[in-house]
């Protein structure tokens, strides 16, 4: 009979292994990169624009060369180039500079697909429990390869993506961390095996799921698209790759190495979808008949509120529709629109603000009062929490700042006096139309372009919206102040807005692009309220005068991270929250409120089926 750990072998080991990452846990001491992901240690992502002249420009020239190549769906290890259809991606920071061509598969071979992810031959060399360790060197060997080669990750994000070289190391170092804690799901098992079932004696084994895994690669982060298909793969899945029409080369290159590392070509298949940068020539039919397929079982979504809704009432099809199976499942995170609610600020923070506009600055001084607010002081942790949480990836990740939700009381008791107010509006206006943009390659910008022109005209027209319904601009006079960047067709200046009359149509739209709202509202209660009815729970953040008001606050939030400021001027996060250090999920419309959750050991087991039997006999209960 197989032996399970006592709480005490359980806890030794553990301990064992923290000591061992008591070592300084970054690469230098290692020449061996290998060994020292089997050590647990946190291998390094990078910032491009920090790499010596020759190695960057290396990573871009390789970067090109890839992105030059046609890329087809590989299928059962073949790729598929259907030249009855074809589109390109343009460089997002220039978009003369088109790239090779893309193939978007055949619907009619979607059928072929299924036939080569059938599981029923096995592969006694990756298959089963037995082969755990086996996919885990294999996948071990991945990340190598990937770690060896990230000067050239980090180009292809920066040319598929438009990413700042701070978005790239933030998006590679996410996706190293998730590997980092997906590896010991075996001991997550454990430790569920000791303390969750009767006091070891029940035993539980989590079984790859009976059908397919279907991954929905979201557009904005590498790190979710091929976290979750290591988390599949890891516990014996066949795996299903729908990836992002809008950032195929990332993942292809990155499922190039999954092939080339060993794992199967029965295991992973790599679906491209239709594209078109004009939306009504889409071709949905191929990625809709996809997810109808009863052999997909799971579907492992990250993208819009839209396609979640769709994906779901496919899913449920599956289970009403005469297939018999009621384990279908969707587990999805689709979109925020997550507040920062201002309650108040720390007593004395404004006073400096207030001196300066007493004065009443030029253009020129708000240059100089930016640059040389005090460190560590409330005024400068507010703005780069601001700017972070409202351009950081250009504003197209899930969890950016949608709303400033300010509460706002005349005598100043139940929330911020109106005055204070207005100062801080101002303040941030002029930090946000200071934010250093433009082509990504050339130098430090904190933001790109917008992914591509779909996106720009997307985003141009809800400003437009936004506009009729009585929002006004505050970063800008006009739409095409901020729309119109010279040299950069698919670029946008930061639009801060406000709408003092309420918005129609687009009171609660979360627009993907760095567009946020300013929104007054009298009292902590109102503002409260607002926060918990904008029907999309990611995340949020609370500024308040002191750490226990900010905690009482967030105690009245359902987001499902909510950040606080404290006591002496910081501002924690503001909205980002960045997994594996906050592992998160939305509810309501953001998401399917799963309990395991991206970016700890425990998640890969959302691709598994739990199975328990009695580690003893019965008669010995």
């Amino acid at each position: 009979m197989e032996h399970l750990l006592s709480p005490e072998e359980i806890h030794i080991e553990f301990a064992d292994r923290v000591r061992e990452k008591m070592m300084p846990d970054t690469l230098k001491p290692y020449d061996d990169v290998l060994s020292f992901i089997r050590k647990g240690g946190r291998l390094d992502a990078i910032n491009y624009t920090k790499l010596s002249g020759i190695v960057r420009q290396e990573g871009f020239d390789r970067a090109r060369k890839y992105l030059n190549g046609t890329m087809g769906s590989v299928v059962n290890g073949y790729e598929i180039c259907d030249t009855n259809k074809t589109y390109n991606h343009p460089n997002p920071n220039d978009p003369s500079e088109q790239f090779g061509s893309i193939y978007p598969l055949p619907l009619e071979l979607v059928p072929y697909v299924m036939e080569s992810a059938d599981k029923s031959p096995k592969d006694d060399l990756w298959d089963g429990r037995e082969n755990f360790e086996c996919r885990r060197a294999i996948l071990d060997g991945f990340m190598e390869d990937v770690y060896k080669d990230r000067h050239v990750y980090a180009a292809l994000m920066a040319l598929s993506q438009g990413k700042t070289g701070f978005e790239v190391y933030r998006d590679m170092q996410e996706h190293f961390d998730f590997w980092r804690w997906y590896r010991y799901v075996d001991e997550a098992i454990q430790m569920k095996n000791v303390l969750a079932h009767s006091q070891g004696d029940t035993a539980m084994e989590y079984k790859p799921l009976r059908g397919l895994v279907g991954i929905w690669q979201p557009f904005n982060f590498n790190c979710i698209g091929i976290g979750d298909t290591q988390a599949a793969l890891l516990m014996g899945n066949s795996v299903v790759i729908h990836t992002s029409a809008r950032n195929v080369g990332p993942y292809k290159w990155l499922f190039d190495k999954l092939l080339a590392a060993g794992v199967p070509e029965s295991r992973v298949q790599f679906v491209i979808p239709d594209d078109n940068q004009d939306p009504a020539k889409v071709d949905h039919r191929m990625s809709e008949e996809l997810a109808k397929r009863p052999e997909i079982q799971m579907i492992q979504f990250t993208g819009s509120h839209r396609v979640a809704q769709l994906l779901h009432k496919i899913q449920a099809q599956k289970v009403q529709e005469g297939v018999g199976y009621l384990d279908y499942k969707l587990s999805a995170e689709s979109s925020g629109y997550n507040p920062v609610v201002i309650v108040g600020v720390p007593k004395g923070s404004l006073q400096l603000l207030d001196e300066f506009l007493e004065s009443d600055p030029a253009e020129n001084d708000w240059d100089t009062f930016l640059n040389n607010l005090p460190q560590r002081s409330f005024l400068r942790n507010f703005c780069s929490a601001m700017v972070d949480s409202t351009t950081g990836l250009q504003a197209h990740k899930c969890s950016t700042c949608k709303e400033v939700v300010v509460a706002v009381d005349q005598h100043g008791k139940n929330g911020l006096m109106p005055k204070e107010a207005q100062m801080l509006k101002i303040l941030l206006t002029q930090r946000l139309k200071r934010i250093p943009m433009g082509p990504v390659e050339g130098g430090r910008v904190d933001y790109g372009s917008l992914i591509d022109a779909k996106m720009h005209d997307l985003t141009r027209r809800s400003l437009e919206k936004i506009v009729q319904e009585g929002g006004k601009l505050l970063t800008a006079d006009s739409i095409d102040d901020i729309m119109n960047v010279e040299g950069h067709p698919n670029a946008m200046r930061m639009a801060l807005y406000e709408a003092p009359q309420g918005l129609k149509s687009m009171d609660k739209v979360e627009i993907f692009a760095p567009v946020t709202r300013w929104n007054e509202v009298q009292g902590v209660d109102a503002a409260i309220e607002r926060a918990t009815n904008l029907d999309y729970d990611l995340t949020g953040a609370v500024i308040a005068e002191s750490e226990e008001d900010a905690k009482a606050i967030r105690a009245r939030m359902r987001q499902g991270v909510v950040y606080i400021s404290g006591s002496e001027g910081q501002v924690d996060g503001c909205t980002g929250a960045p997994a594996p250090q906050i592992p998160f999920g939305g509810s309501g419309k953001s998401g399917t409120a799963d309990l395991i959750r991206p970016g700890n050991s425990e998640y890969p087991l959302r691709f598994t089926e739990p199975h328990s039997w009695p580690a003893h006999p019965r008669e010995d209960w």
